[in-house]
């Protein structure tokens, strides 16, 4: 679903049990990581103490050498500061933005291969039913487009009624076809649900993994 991620710290705490599960998950992944130190406003805060801590967690993660030199962003998320050194936030959060930016990489799409595109998460509105929020590994969607929808073992034939994009005020209908990372469809189908497949109406099932 994502290409990386971003390691929320605590300033003052550090890596917490939960810290380790995600990140562990991460790298085994192969995810770009981009570590953020947060509330390094507050006085008690060791930011130097935390970024050695999760060094370490890295280590004993078995993480490459490339994932070990990871990018720090120090942040107070109350304020909306960001920045790369804990004694010089900016004024907003661009510091922390351009590190998405640099450090982990676009999607990788299939522009011209058949469509695939995996449910990872569905969302219900009172008027259009059930929506599936999910990526698109290859191929265009199209809103009125015929698709197949997987269900168990089987493929569910279905067309596109409604495509949406994810933006700061929620999700904005879309009226063309799209290629896109992350994105939301409204299927005409009650068979649908997570990990659903969506394909090219040429498809034939196939179990993902």
């Amino acid at each position: 679903m994502v290409e990386g991620v971003l390691l929320v710290v605590d300033s003052v705490e550090g890596p917490m049990p939960q810290t380790r599960f995600v990140l562990k998950k991460a790298l085994e992944f192969g995810h770009a990581v981009v570590v953020v130190v947060n509330k390094i406003d507050r006085p008690s805060a060791r930011p130097d103490f935390v970024i050695n801590s999760t060094f370490e967690l890295f280590i004993e993660l078995n993480a490459t050498d490339e994932q070990c030199d990871f990018q720090s962003i120090y942040a107070s998320g109350i304020k909306g500061k960001a920045g790369l050194s804990p004694d010089d936030l900016a004024e907003d959060l661009g510091p922390l933005f351009e590190a998405i930016m640099r450090c982990i990489p676009g999607p990788r799409i299939e522009k011209d291969g058949a469509l695939q595109m995996l449910a990872t998460n569905i969302e219900y509105d009172e008027h259009k039913g059930r929506i599936a929020i999910g990526r698109v590994h290859a191929g265009i969607l199209q809103k009125g487009m015929d698709v197949r929808v997987s269900v168990l073992s089987f493929l569910v034939a279905s067309l596109v009624s409604f495509l949406f994009m994810r933006s700061s005020v929620g999700f904005q209908p879309q009226k063309w076809k799209l290629v896109t990372f992350v994105l939301s469809v409204e299927l005409r189908t009650f068979k649908l649900g997570r990990q659903s497949q969506i394909k090219h109406p040429g498809s034939h099932y196939h179990q993902s993994k």
